[in-house]
């Protein structure tokens, strides 16, 4: 899903004001929202663990992400929530959202905890 310059401006106002120590992102596409998300984190240490079930799509996220410069702020996971636990657990994760694009695509995906 493309984010674009309204949706983007949207993600950005969130990120400020939620200043989050960590985040993490269902359905990275293409890593243009990591991208936004991890530049602008302004705590020292903040993560984005970003979680993508194609394995293409994750070898594009890491690329654009390392591109932009935000590897030690980004981590690219393949896999589900559930096949990704032990990854995902590395990082400290936000207690409430942050924002999402595409809620019903976490379902299809079987994207959950349990």
């Amino acid at each position: 899903m493309n984010v674009g310059d309204v949706k983007g401006a949207i993600l950005d106002d969130a990120v400020r004001r939620a200043n989050p120590l960590s985040a993490l992102e269902l359905d990275a596409f293409c890593g243009y929202s990591a991208v936004r998300i991890a530049s602008r984190f302004s705590k020292p240490g903040a993560r984005l663990v970003s979680v993508e079930l194609s394995d293409l799509r994750s070898s594009v996220v890491r690329s654009v992400v390392a591109h932009a410069g935000l590897s030690d702020k980004v981590t690219v996971v393949t896999g589900t929530l559930q096949t990704s636990t032990d990854e995902i657990r590395q990082a400290p994760l936000p207690t409430k959202p942050l924002f999402s694009q595409r809620p019903e695509a976490h379902r299809t995906r079987n994207y959950h905890c349990g």
